[in-house]
């Protein structure tokens, strides 16, 4: 926990130096806010609570730690891997040093906050059956698109404030992982996604139309005491496949062969996982 400059910030009378974007959540298959509210209306105290949450966020939310692991192998072209485990600290873009709180008063009017951290390897192999092969992995924190960070989260018409319920963050923190082998076609990813609303119910077997063996699942989660929701999904497609999801970490692999002439195999593997949050202290 990196220590912070005591400050003052006057803001927009909200405890933020923005109007939070409001945000209709009734229609998601998954919303809590920072108060715990998951469903009908919010008291007062449950309201207060999210916005205190929300404030931690966004002034004094620093880093995030994950890992991400991607490999693949083909018998004839040879193998590719990309990997990371780091702590993901936020920053402004194009800047080098961590956004400090005090920065995030006297040059902060925008509801953006984010870092990211991106492993890209794509490789393709120019041969007569046109083989190919890429792996990659990437680390998010915060959000840099709409509707921003924080938002103010409504069971209902934003139109209608007694549908507040309380604030939360459009996403928290995604972390994800990816690799893909032509000819014999092979395909692993993962993908991990936190914020305070996301669509999806847990389910696994086959897709039907793409033959993609799935594992998802759905959690109602708590960081640093802080609730949230967050889905796991893994996917693979080969002649042999084997997926696994759980709360913050999913793996995924997938080989398949072909007798030729000339024979060929090819393999992909993957793992994602996100460790913890953490936050400036004064």
């Amino acid at each position: 926990m990196p220590t912070a400059d005591s400050f003052t910030a006057l803001g927009r009378g909200n405890g933020f130096p923005f109007c939070a974007t409001k945000k209709n959540v009734s229609g998601f298959t998954n919303w809590i806010t920072l108060g715990g509210v998951s469903g009908g209306s919010a008291s007062t105290s449950q309201i207060n609570e999210s916005l205190v949450n929300a404030m931690k966020l966004w002034w004094n939310l620093n880093s995030m730690t994950g890992s991400f692991s991607a490999s693949s192998t083909h018998s004839a072209e040879g193998d590719l891997s990309v990997s990371g485990n780091t702590q993901l600290i936020i920053k402004r873009d194009g800047e080098s040093d961590p956004l400090a709180p005090i920065q995030r008063t006297c040059r902060g009017t925008s509801s953006f906050i984010s870092g990211r951290d991106d492993e890209l390897v794509n490789s393709f192999y120019e041969d007569d059956e046109n083989d190919a092969g890429s792996v990659d992995g990437s680390l998010f924190i915060g959000n840099f698109t709409s509707p921003g960070f924080i938002v103010r989260m409504y069971n209902g018409s934003t139109g209608n404030e007694s549908n507040f319920v309380g604030y939360g963050v459009s996403r928290l923190a995604v972390v994800s992982a990816f690799a893909e082998v032509g000819q014999p076609a092979t395909l692993a990813s993962v993908d991990i996604t936190v914020g305070s609303y996301i669509n999806g119910t847990d389910g696994s077997g086959v897709d039907p139309g793409t033959g993609i063996t799935f594992d998802v699942k759905v959690f109602e989660t708590t960081l640093n005491n802080i609730p949230f929701r967050s889905v796991t999904i893994a996917n693979a497609a080969g002649s042999s496949e084997s997926v696994s999801a759980s709360q913050f970490s999913g793996s995924a692999s997938a080989s398949s062969s072909i007798t030729g002439p000339p024979s060929r195999s090819s393999s992909a593997d993957v793992s994602a996982s996100l460790s913890s949050i953490d936050f400036y202290t004064y």
